[in-house]
């Protein structure tokens, strides 16, 4: 009797564990093209280089330290010929329900990128890929009713436990590819240009196995953000 009690429970903990891995992508595959899309809203609020503009990054520790971001706003500044202020609301460890929190006077922004996809895939900290879905479609409604372009971003990939723990992730990164296929959100995909790069070198631009040094966010991240906001911020 012992005994069939402890199967029982050992059955209930694996089904519950089963339940849980599936809720976060663990047993998925991605499905949707790789690439950058564009925002369906395709100009700053005002095109005057006479008029500030700002750009939004939300999101997650990803997001928040390095002189990537200053070299991002000084080549927006140049190229708009006017003032333009990059506003970081970031958290770290934070999933897209606390992004979701963060709307008061988010929108007064002429772009926004988003990224969430990190922390909502983890299993200790993240939301389910249905949540995740719910909280960045509330964002991007919301950039859309505020006529403001949002971009979602895949970011880098991650090693050892902090792998671990993100079993799903490319296929957090896909939903945003499906959500930028489905709504006027662009994409920023990153996650493909980090794969390209060979083992050694993304061992060396991530050292703690998630967050990448400056000088990697530079080669990479920094040229994908410009390229992107460049045609929105700095058109006239």
């Amino acid at each position: 009797m012992a005994l069939l009690a402890l199967f029982v429970v050992l059955g209930a903990v694996g089904f519950w564990i089963v339940r849980l891995l599936l809720a976060y992508g663990a047993f998925g595959a991605p499905e949707h093209p790789q690439g950058d899309r564009p925002a369906a809203v395709a100009a700053a609020r005002c095109a005057s280089p006479d008029c500030p503009a700002t750009v939004t990054l939300l999101g997650t520790s990803l997001l928040a330290h390095g002189a990537w971001r200053d070299a991002l706003e000084q080549r927006l500044d140049a190229c708009r010929g006017g003032p333009v202020t990059l506003r970081v609301i970031v958290k770290p460890g934070a999933s897209s329900d606390w992004g979701r929190t963060q709307m008061d006077g988010l929108f007064d922004s002429d772009a926004i990128i988003v990224d969430f996809a990190v922390n909502d895939a983890s299993l200790w900290r993240g939301v389910t890929l249905e949540r995740s879905r719910e909280n960045h479609l509330a964002l991007i409604d919301a950039a859309e009713a505020n006529g403001v372009a949002i971009f979602l971003a895949t970011m880098n990939p991650a090693f050892a436990l902090k792998a671990a723990v993100r079993p799903g992730r490319p296929v957090y990164h896909d939903l945003y590819r499906e959500l930028a296929d489905e709504t006027g959100a662009g994409l920023i995909d990153d996650a493909p240009r980090w794969a390209a790069r060979d083992d050694a070198w993304l061992r060396a631009a991530i050292p703690d196995d998630l967050h990448p040094t400056n000088a990697a966010m530079t080669e990479i991240t920094l040229p994908s953000f410009a390229r992107t906001l460049t045609p929105l911020i700095c058109s006239s």
